[in-house]
């Protein structure tokens, strides 16, 4: 089921880290399968049950490496806790950029599901450490870089929406309780989504073949070629510099601006909950820059994570499909399956809503705090 690139970075997981690390199972259950075990021998040596063995193998088969969080199957960063911010951050910028670049032609020939998914991701962790470095840059180093990037997220964000919007579209069609008497309306919709998606990935071809683009990236690829770029000069005064004077201080206002919403759950909107999710992913992106420097415990913290971030992303698609729904102006049996899923998607974010305190309950733990400073503490 590996490719040979998915198997390689999975071995490097097992390398570097050790048992009992979350994740640790699940990665050793698909190489044990490469290797011609049964699931009974498999479920033997990793310790896991004989039904779990083939639950795990079952899901990579539909979702792939997506199976893992980011953080866990990439590779160690190329910097210290003792390097400066600005170092620290130029060597980050640089492998995102990387991942632009690995992209680029799966994303420029063809809108590549898959390219565009991790494009996206690449610029949003850019982003999020652009606001990071602001203060250890000249004002306004990024400025062009990241306009940039920002009007090609623009481009991506409408065929990413559309592609998880047909997936989604498409698992509840197949679902046995999906009522056989819209399924005709479902089909039209389904079409005129999957139309619409073709349009939006020419729009991503456009955006990422732009000239103007590619002579940014080239010139954005230079800068961070080069040490000590556009880094701002402390002056006279003593200050913190290093990556591990400034990550828990920085980790913690992410935190806190996360931690802030709690005062006023109660009532909120589908606007606010989008913030609530920005605030979050912002956190979460911190936590990633970091990564480098805070060892297998960041494992533990992000797994932490999973369960609100997948709510929260939740909400958020059905917020966007009751969108995309409210635009179109249908009829006949498309109507009627705009309807249906305008109905079932409504309940969707309503009973995501009821269930939230739940999850956020989870995440806003001081167990999860605790966690938190005691694997800063390694700084």
């Amino acid at each position: 089921m590996l490719t040979d690139p998915e198997r390689k970075r999975l071995e490097a997981f097992v390398a570097r880290n050790r048992e009992g690390v979350p994740y640790w199972r699940r990665v050793n259950i698909l190489l044990l399968n490469e290797e011609g075990l049964s699931p009974e021998d498999i479920a033997l040596a990793t310790g896991s049950s004989v039904a779990q063995t083939r639950r795990w193998l079952n899901v990579f088969k539909r979702q792939g490496m997506s199976l893992f969080p980011d953080v866990v199957l990439r590779e160690p960063g190329r910097f210290s806790a003792d390097d400066s911010l600005a170092e620290a951050g130029r060597l980050f910028l640089a492998d995102q950029l990387a991942i632009i670049d690995e992209y680029q032609l799966a994303v420029t020939a063809e809108a590549d599901p898959k390219g565009v998914h991790e494009t996206r991701k690449a610029i949003r962790r850019s982003r999020n450490a652009f606001r990071l470095l602001a203060p250890y840059y000249e004002p306004g180093f990024f400025r062009p870089y990241r306009r940039a990037l920002r009007r090609v997220m623009r481009g991506l964000g409408p065929s990413r929406d559309r592609f998880v919007a047909l997936q989604k579209l498409a698992a509840y069609m197949a679902e046995e309780d999906t009522p056989a008497g819209v399924l005709a309306g479902l089909q039209a919709l389904h079409d005129a989504w999957s139309a619409a998606w073709q349009q939006e990935n020419l729009a991503v071809q456009v955006a990422v073949s732009r000239p103007g683009y590619l002579k940014q990236l080239a010139a954005y690829r230079q800068l961070l070629q080069t040490p000590g770029a556009g880094v701002a000069r402390p002056g006279k005064l003593i200050v913190p510099l290093k990556v591990r004077h400034v990550a828990p201080v920085l980790i913690f206002e992410r935190l806190a601006a996360v931690l802030a919403y709690d005062d006023y759950l109660a009532g909120i909107g589908p606007a606010g909950m989008h913030q609530l999710r920005i605030a979050f992913k912002r956190l979460r992106y911190s936590l990633d820059f970091f990564t480098p420097v805070l060892g297998n415990e960041i494992l533990g913290l992000t797994d932490g994570l999973n369960g609100i971030q997948d709510h929260l992303g939740d909400m958020n698609d059905a917020v966007i499909m009751l969108g995309m729904l409210a635009q179109m102006n249908p009829a006949g049996e498309l109507a009627d399956g705009v309807a249906h899923f305008r109905q079932v998607q409504q309940m969707a974010y309503e009973q995501l809503a009821q269930s939230f305190d739940v999850v956020w309950a989870e995440f806003n733990s001081a167990t999860w705090r605790q966690k938190l400073a005691s694997t800063l503490a390694v700084l």
